[in-house]
């Protein structure tokens, strides 16, 4: 599989219903998995995601571009959540708010190796929840 389509697959199947589907998990990511970001392996980043996007019900996708070069590929998105549990320190507020972020992966041999970015969607949330705007 061509990394782009490596990376498609894992957004478009690894996570529904706000569960982790572990077949596509496993068939998406390699061992040796680095997150530069949450800053652990697949076990970390992905209770780290789950208390983090458990706190929001999705509502929407606005917008997106996937786009690969070489084996890195970039994910663009604006996304509408509702905020519903516990997130930052702040308590659900019921709010509808907006994220945009980038994240970018490495593949090798067809299984996702790194990953960076996303942040940048953390402190625009948080900004959101606590002023309302």
């Amino acid at each position: 599989m061509e990394p782009k389509d490596v990376v498609r697959r894992f957004l478009e199947h690894g996570r529904r219903d706000g569960e982790w589907d572990m077949a596509v998990i496993d068939e998406c990511f390699d061992l040796r998995y680095w997150s530069h970001t949450w800053q652990g392996d697949l076990a970390r980043t992905g209770g780290r995601q789950g208390r983090f996007f458990g706190a929001f019900e999705f509502l929407e996708r606005v917008s997106s571009d996937l786009v690969a070069e070489g084996d890195l590929v970039v994910y663009r998105s604006t996304i509408r959540l509702r905020h519903v549990g516990e997130v930052f320190g702040v308590a659900p507020t019921g709010r509808e708010v907006t994220a945009e972020h980038v994240e970018m992966w490495r593949v090798t041999d067809g299984r996702i190796v790194e990953h960076w970015g996303g942040l940048g969607a953390g402190a625009q949330l948080h900004r959101a929840l606590t002023t309302g705007g």
